[in-house]
């Protein structure tokens, strides 16, 4: 018929027939076909097939030569569709059409595809999610002209059983995971940050409480040059020299931590140094309480630091009841 017609004007180009039922004797017998389609779930032989047909011309390269033989060949889409998607992937659903009026419609879940009918039954919601595919061989556009002849597409399109596979809580999960992760890294940050704060102020600290005790028992240009001539021990000992110098030393057998004694004097030509010793203190104190002998000395010495303290004298120290 028609399709007779089409294949003889198309020449050499595959013809294919619009659905139909399966041809006994076209490839399969009946019962070839019939076990052929027992091997896949939900799969029926009266379901929609394809056939088509191939010119085999007497001289090859002359389309217009005699006609010699015959290629034909069928399949079933439900066959044809089948181990196109990973296991995991479900619920795709894949409208057929032909430019000979037909539809299909067939659900692809992992490696099997099932028939759905014979109509479009897609849910329209996802329509802008539709993938189309062009399956004619051929790009002549007077191809589809030819009654008989059955160009072929077919548009994908997801379904709500492919969204509920990926609208799950893992995205979710990951984000929380990773939220906490954000959290936990900022919270030992903190932890770390108000460590250190801490260690600094205690630092500052006892650095305030050393420099108090220093300023008590020296003068504010001893207290400096003390402090400056330790600086510059630290900076010595940091410097490559000083390391290649401590490796001669010792090599020589010189003890490296011996640390130079440099007396910290000044020279001044008149100077009056006063010794201010209570009298008959040693046979008044061993009749008395250690408090009250505490309590003696306390206000007689700081009645001197006071008085040394407006007259810029210097105190050197205080041996017993004796103050110098």
């Amino acid at each position: 018929g028609n399709t007779a017609d089409s294949f003889l004007k198309l020449k050499n180009q595959i013809t294919f027939t619009k659905f139909r039922d399966y041809v006994p004797g076209l490839v399969f017998t009946e019962e070839e076909h019939q076990a052929m389609h027992s091997r896949f779930p939900g799969s029926q032989a009266s379901f929609p097939h394809t056939f088509f047909l191939v010119p085999v011309h007497e001289t090859a390269t002359d389309i217009d030569s005699k006609i010699v033989a015959i290629l034909a060949g069928g399949y079933a889409w439900d066959a044809a569709l089948r181990d196109l998607l990973p296991t995991n992937v479900k619920g795709l659903v894949a409208v057929l059409r032909n430019t000979c009026n037909q539809t299909a419609t067939y659900r692809i879940d992992g490696h099997d595809a099932f028939f759905l009918g014979n109509e479009d039954l897609h849910d329209d919601k996802y329509n802008k999610y539709a993938k189309y595919v062009d399956l004619n061989l051929s790009d002549n556009p007077d191809f589809a002209s030819f009654p008989g002849h059955c160009q072929y597409s077919i548009t994908v399109y997801p379904s709500r059983t492919f969204e509920k596979v990926y609208d799950e809580i893992t995205p979710e999960i990951f984000a929380v995971i990773v939220s906490c992760a954000f959290l936990l890294v900022i919270f030992v940050f903190l932890t770390y940050d108000r460590f250190v704060h801490n260690r600094n102020e205690k630092l500052i600290e006892n650095a305030a409480r050393s420099n108090v005790i220093v300023s008590t028992l020296f003068p504010s240009n001893i207290r400096n040059r003390l402090l400056g001539e330790h600086e510059s021990q630290l900076d010595r000992k940091s410097s490559p020299n000083h390391r290649i110098s401590n490796l001669k030393s010792y090599l020589s057998g010189v003890d490296v931590n011996a640390k130079p004694t440099k007396p910290l004097a000044d020279l001044f030509l008149e100077t009056t140094i006063c010794f201010a010793d209570v009298a008959n203190f040693t046979a008044w104190s061993s009749v008395r309480e250690p408090t009250q002998v505490f309590t003696l000395l306390e206000k007689v010495f700081s009645a001197f630091d006071r008085i040394a303290k407006s007259r810029k004298i210097f105190k050197v120290e205080t041996v017993g009841d004796c103050y110098v």
